[in-house]
């Protein structure tokens, strides 16, 4: 497992309970990593995500980062057209200013 996904260590919570997953911006109910001192949560299956891909729906390679940030505030994403949440994490363009992908989105099989 990657647990270079947060600046910080990660530590496993084993239990039951409601968070937002800070990689791709959904809701998981199980077990999260978290970095106590920052707060940042994210479901295991998202420690594994790539840093930096190919996606056949876009020219260029996108990265991962941990939050999308105000540039990506009225964006939609590039897969699924649906509204990103700027707050959380996902994959941008670093040539195309404003283009982003939710996580999921960016790592389907299909894409």
């Amino acid at each position: 497992m990657d647990l270079k996904a947060h600046d910080h260590q990660l530590t496993l919570l084993p239990r039951h309970d409601t968070f937002i997953c800070n990689a791709c911006g959904l809701k998981g109910d199980q077990s999260p990593y978290i970095c106590v001192p920052c707060g940042f949560m994210i479901h295991q299956h998202c420690l594994g995500l790539p840093n930096v891909i190919n996606i056949n729906r876009h020219d260029h390679r996108v990265s991962r980062t941990s939050v999308l940030g105000d540039s990506a505030m009225n964006s939609v994403c590039g897969v699924c057209r649906k509204q990103v949440n700027w707050k959380y994490g996902g994959f941008s363009c670093q040539r195309c200013p404003g283009y982003v992908v939710h996580s999921r989105c960016a790592t389907r099989v299909d894409v």
